[in-house]
Parts: C-alpha cells; sequence; structure tokens
C-alpha cells in the first residue's frame, strides 16, 4: 500500500525493511508521540491485520489516530493487549503473548478489535468504540482519523503481514 506517512517529524532511521513486514525501534513516552506510520484512506469501513511482535519494553500494535492526544488503538506490551479509546487506555488484557495478530475493524465510524495466536481463529475483545465525534468540529486542526501501525517505547517491533481490507 502507497501513502504511508510518519505523524509528526520522525527519525528515517527508525524503520527497517523487513521481507514481510517493518521492524521499527520504539520511540515516545506514549502512543501518540510515537510518530505511528499512518494512511489515508477513502473507505468509509476497512478492516487491518498485522502480526506484532515485541520485545520487552516496547509497545506495539494497530492505531487510528487523529493527532498526538486523540487514538484509538489496541496493542501488545509485556504480555498484556491494550485497548485505548480518545487516548487513554480503556482496558487491558493478561495474554502471556509476546507475539500475536491484531485487527482493527472500522464499520462506518464504530471500532473493534480482536486478536489471535494463530491469524487463524479470532477472538472479539469486548468494546466498541464510536469515532463519529472524533472530527476537526471536536478537535480543531482540520485532520482525520488515519490508520497504521506503531511502536512506542523502548525496545522494538516487528509488524509483518500487513493487511487493509476496504468493506462494502
Amino acid at each position: 500500500m502507497n501513502g504511508w506517512r510518519a505523524w509528526g517529524e520522525t527519525d528515517p532511521s527508525r524503520y527497517h525493511r523487513l521481507p514481510d513486514g517493518i521492524r521499527i525501534d520504539g520511540t515516545g513516552e506514549n502512543i501518540g508521540k510515537s510518530h505511528p506510520l499512518t494512511i489515508i484512506t477513502g473507505d468509509h469501513s476497512y478492516e487491518i491485520t498485522v502480526h506484532v511482535t515485541c520485545r520487552e519494553g516496547c509497545e506495539a500494535g494497530i492505531i487510528l489516530q487523529y493527532n498526538e492526544e486523540i487514538y484509538n488503538a489496541i496493542s501488545l506490551k509485556d504480555g498484556r493487549l491494550r485497548i485505548y479509546r480518545l487516548g487513554r487506555m480503556l482496558a487491558q488484557k493478561d495474554t502471556g503473548f509476546t507475539e500475536c495478530w491484531l485487527r482493527m475493524k472500522n464499520d462506518d465510524q464504530y471500532i473493534s478489535f480482536s486478536y489471535s495466536p494463530d491469524g487463524i481463529s479470532y477472538k472479539k475483545m469486548n468494546y466498541v468504540i464510536n469515532a463519529v465525534s472524533q472530527n476537526n468540529n471536536a478537535y480543531n486542526g482540520f485532520l482525520s482519523l488515519r490508520p497504521g501501525i506503531f511502536a512506542a517505547g523502548e525496545g522494538d517491533a516487528e509488524l509483518k503481514q500487513f493487511t487493509y481490507t476496504g468493506l462494502a
């Protein structure tokens, strides 16, 4: 997929191309300040899936970002899955995973999250986020919600086999 952009100023040496993905060196004190790689989409509904492997101290996953403070995300860090709404942690679940598949579905601004240890059988997290009001009328800036991937904190993460599927 073309059109990847890093949010804010970033160091290109953090990004290392892999045969089937990317390794990102973690940075920033939180997800919003980690300079996520995002894409602009034309679809109102879509699904994103990625395989994430995190090193200790690194948090990585899928983000739907408006700006550094306003974002929704699913992430993996130190064996815990985390869900974020409006830039704040909404929930976390101990899994013991150091790697797993993460999925975010945007169904006309209703955001849901799933995870899978094998990339075949997914378990839906028990949260749906209404992102309808996450726009420039509420937060200024004339920005849009952009999906993407990130690695925050220390260490690094590998994000592989990224898929974006537009939904009718």
